[in-house]
């Protein structure tokens, strides 16, 4: 990966569209892909097509159901969903700490209900 200078290239390179946006010290906002909504909304959505996000990716793009535990209040998509099953074995080259860490995380939440059936299905 390579330096941008450029908030637009910077966004496109995130994993959520909430992840995407970009605050200056003066307050301007810089949210290209609709986070701020998909934030107020609820919404936890790939940037990008979640089969291309998530296929060849490092594990941590599979952190769909611990966001969606955090902010969400939309269910998470049949597009996520089944990119995550289909590329879910990925996870198994994290190490147990490392699984421990995010579910700690996951069950941080106020309630994680959700995201663990979702992690069920």
């Amino acid at each position: 990966m390579e330096y941008t200078d450029s908030w637009e290239e910077d966004a496109a390179r995130r994993d959520f569209t909430v992840n995407a946006m970009s605050l200056e010290r003066d307050g301007t906002l810089h949210d290209y892909l609709n986070g701020r909504e998909d934030l107020e909304k609820g919404i936890i959505r790939f940037v990008g097509k979640p089969e291309e996000r998530i296929q060849g990716k490092l594990p941590e793009d599979f952190a769909v159901v611990r966001f969606h535990a955090l902010y969400g209040k939309a269910p998470i998509t049949e597009a996520s969903l089944d990119a995550c099953r289909e590329h879910g074995r990925g996870i198994t080259s994290l190490s147990g700490e490392r699984v421990q860490r995010e579910m700690f995380k996951l069950f941080g939440a106020t309630d994680p209900t959700s995201a663990i059936e979702a992690m069920a299905s």
